[in-house]
């Protein structure tokens, strides 16, 4: 199953809240000078912030209670910008029945507009199962 594609952007007052949040000190978050310098062409997008863009995207599928994350990994293949925008889509890449729970692999992948895969976020979800939207 794999949700719709939708935009996504990451504006440089998210990318501030974000590091404010996290405690990220690195000035190339904040200031466009302190980035141009590091070598990049604008503020980056910290690379785990990348899984916020799940705000932005319905997915079809609810998973049934109880859900818990077991673990998660971030996959940073190309600098993402703020202000600039990407689309994202979620997919169920993989699942399994055990003891009656459902093991997912759900993955959010953003792309650039040049359609170059820039984030891969891997989230190992238990749940009680799925259920496909249109079909409640």
């Amino acid at each position: 199953m794999k949700s719709e594609s939708y935009t996504v952007c990451f504006t440089k007052e998210e990318v501030l809240r974000y590091t404010e949040l996290a405690g990220v000190k690195n000035p190339i978050f904040r200031n466009m000078e302190a980035a141009l310098e590091k070598g990049y062409k604008g503020i980056p997008v910290p690379p785990a912030m990348a899984m916020i863009a799940y705000r932005h995207i319905k997915l079809p599928w609810k998973l049934s209670e109880p859900v818990i994350l077991r673990k998660q990994e971030c996959r940073l293949y190309r600098i993402m910008y703020a202000d600039e925008i990407y689309t994202g889509t979620v997919k169920i890449s993989k699942y399994s029945f055990r003891h009656n729970k459902l093991f997912i692999l759900q993955e959010l992948e953003i792309f650039d507009q040049q359609n170059h895969l820039c984030f891969n976020g891997i989230s190992h979800l238990i749940a009680g199962g799925v259920i496909e939207k249109n079909t409640v």
